[in-house]
């Protein structure tokens, strides 16, 4: 349902064209994008889907700051003690983008960075609960090992002006996500090994580098220079 919520938010801000001046300061503007996230290993999850959206301001022609969200849902490969199921994350975070190149110019290349936090979660089976004598399932200890850790990221893309409120972007970017419990939890189910994640093939780890690559749209909504006055014509003598 999230996701289906945050196509919808990025579909609406696809839609438009304008023909201001988009780039001024102060200027806001909105900024889909989808890509994929190449995970770090430790994460034993499969190359997936990332979508996320931004609402962004130009503070100067060079720099802009992006106030952003962004989820990502991926299952785990069929070798991890996870297999068939998902690890899940949200993204929230602020980054600054410098740009390159004259404001008017059709390509812009820029430097991006940010700050942020994440919040996790690994789904894993049976480890995640215990069976209650009425036959549901109920969360234990594992499952409630995700929670939000903060993150930093950093990359490059390029910016390109199809008119003066449209532009394409497209971007890489790595992202370290200071994940300390997700995968770190402990099950104290009955009979069970004091560490039943470790004597299942989890392997405990604290922080995660993954790679992200998007493309996407900025539409902006700054009302931009007012047109120049049409020259007066002289009245003859």
């Amino acid at each position: 349902m999230k996701r289906n919520t945050l196509f919808v938010l990025i579909a609406l801000g696809l839609g438009g064209v304008g023909v201001a001046n988009a780039q001024d300061a102060s200027s806001w503007y909105l900024a889909p994008r989808l890509g994929l996230v190449a995970p770090d290993s430790a994460r034993t999850t499969k190359t997936s889907v990332f979508a996320g959206i931004g609402a962004g301001v130009w503070v100067n022609p060079n720099l802009a700051v992006d106030f952003e969200y962004g989820m990502n849902n991926a299952d785990f490969k069929n070798t991890s003690p996870r297999n068939g199921h998902e690890w899940e994350s949200m993204q929230l975070d602020v980054a600054a983008r410098w740009f390159f190149g004259e404001i008017g110019s059709g390509w812009r290349p820029y430097l991006m960075g940010g700050v942020g936090a994440m919040r996790h979660k690994a789904f894993s089976g049976f480890l995640l609960g215990q069976t209650t004598k009425f036959g549901s399932e109920s969360q234990g200890q594992f499952a409630r090992g995700g929670g939000w850790d903060p993150m930093v990221t950093g990359g490059f893309g390029m910016q390109y002006n199809m008119s003066d409120r449209l532009a394409f972007r497209g971007e890489i970017a790595a992202r370290y996500d200071r994940d300390n419990n997700s995968l770190n939890s402990q099950y104290d189910g009955a009979g069970l090994p004091a560490n039943p994640a470790a004597a299942y093939g989890f392997n405990r780890h604290s922080g995660f580098t993954d790679g992200i690559v998007t493309v996407g749209l900025t539409y902006n909504f700054g009302c931009g220079s007012a047109p120049a006055p049409a020259p007066k014509h002289e009245e003859a003598a």
